[in-house]
């Protein structure tokens, strides 16, 4: 993750950190990964340990927000290819991954985002096919609809 320009960004409190990386799907250690940081950072910051120059630095805000933007495309794009393909169905399913292997082996340019943010997305796609066009979605794993080997999932 890059991080975006500090500038234009609030400060990121402990709870605001807590919330958007909960949103996202991911735990302390997989939101570390992203940001190359550690758990025990992310822990550090969500429960206000560190203050002054260990606080939270204002970049985090930009990159939190690049992953927030691919959780949005991804629930966007989801919507767009259903309404596309709309044949009055009423229920559909979407599909998603249940390990981050399989989601960059299908989806490479999406590496390193690990999967929960790709279920996290279709989730909020299956919530707004419902609240705004009235179509049920369930979501599966994509290895159910391609009879792909199914694989541990990681944390």
């Amino acid at each position: 993750m890059t991080g975006q320009d500090e500038a234009i960004h609030a400060p990121l409190t402990r709870l605001g950190l807590m919330a958007r990386r909960e949103a996202l799907g991911l735990n302390q250690s997989q939101l570390g990964r992203l940001l190359g940081v550690s758990q025990v950072t992310i822990s550090t910051w969500e429960h206000g340990r560190r203050r002054g120059r260990g606080a939270i630095p204002p970049a985090i805000g930009g990159q939190l927000l690049e992953l927030e933007a691919i959780s949005d495309q991804l629930t966007a794009l989801a919507v767009e290819a259903v309404m596309a393909a709309d044949d009055g169905a009423e229920d559909l399913t979407l599909r998603s991954f249940l390990t981050d292997e399989d989601l960059w082996d299908a989806h490479p340019e999406l590496e390193p985002v690990p999967a929960a943010v790709h279920r996290v997305a279709m989730a909020a796609a299956a919530r707004r096919l419902d609240r705004e066009h009235g179509i049920a979605a369930s979501i599966t794993d994509w290895s159910e609809a391609t009879g792909a080997p199914v694989r541990a999932a990681s944390d």
